[in-house]
């Protein structure tokens, strides 16, 4: 005798894949109307949704795979890429993702943001 599916313990085929139980995610993420980007742990750029692109005018294609703070270079104009900025900026992102915390000055930054053609526009950078 066999017990209904719903009274026996899960089997490991009945566990969605985790590509399937991202998939929300992924496309909240995707549809999204704010410019969104992910991060793995190492700094690296692994997600650049499409509003990203728009604001920014920089493809998935071109920022997937850099590092965060070369990423920020590419786009933040407020000073000159020296490599004392770039170094500063690694050691930034770095310590938040060693942490998991974000400092408060960092939360919510009201900044500019370069677009690839050149147009400055504003923008508030929430963490």
């Amino acid at each position: 005798m066999s017990l209904p599916k719903s009274k026996r313990p899960p089997k490991e085929t009945d566990k969605p894949s985790l590509r399937e139980s991202s998939q929300p995610f992924r496309d909240f993420f995707q549809q999204s109307i704010d410019g969104k980007t992910l991060i793995d742990p190492q700094g690296t750029v692994t997600e650049w949704n499409a509003s990203m692109e728009r604001l920014s005018g920089f493809r998935a294609e071109e920022v997937l795979g850099l590092k965060a703070w070369e990423m920020q270079l590419l786009v933040d104009k407020t000073t000159d890429p020296t490599p004392e900025r770039r170094d500063l900026l690694k050691t930034i992102y770095m310590d938040i993702l060693r942490s998991g915390i974000v400092p408060e000055r960092y939360k919510a930054l009201e900044t500019t943001m370069a677009r690839k053609d050149g147009r400055e526009i504003f923008v508030v950078a929430l963490q």
